[in-house]
């Protein structure tokens, strides 16, 4: 049912997707962390988008003119799951953290 990916392998893609919050995933780096692909992690970016899990957001521009970017940003959709991804246990220790900006935007 779906990709067979080791659990901890899982793990460090969900982390290091958790650090990409609110930005444009540049999949060549992960895979290279992961020891995949940038088309592997492109897929498994689109079953998480298809199962509801993180969300893509497609850039868009109102100036036909203007040079487009076509990567989307990333979110992921439960802020719990995110906090816990990245060791905040709190709302102090959130404070602290660059992500608090992001982290309540979707």
């Amino acid at each position: 049912m779906g990709p067979q990916v080791s659990a901890m392998r899982l793990k460090r893609f969900w982390t290091m997707l958790a650090h990409y919050q609110g930005q444009q995933v540049v999949t060549s780096d992960l895979g290279k962390s992961l020891g995949v692909g940038h088309t592997t992690i492109k897929s498994y970016m689109d079953i998480l988008t298809d199962f509801y899990m993180i969300r893509q957001i497609q850039p868009w521009s109102g100036n036909s003119k203007k040079r487009l970017v076509k990567t989307p940003k990333t979110y992921l959709r439960d802020t719990g799951l995110l906090h816990s991804l990245l060791n905040i246990s709190n709302f102090e220790s959130l404070l602290g953290h660059p992500i608090i900006g992001v982290s309540w935007v979707v």
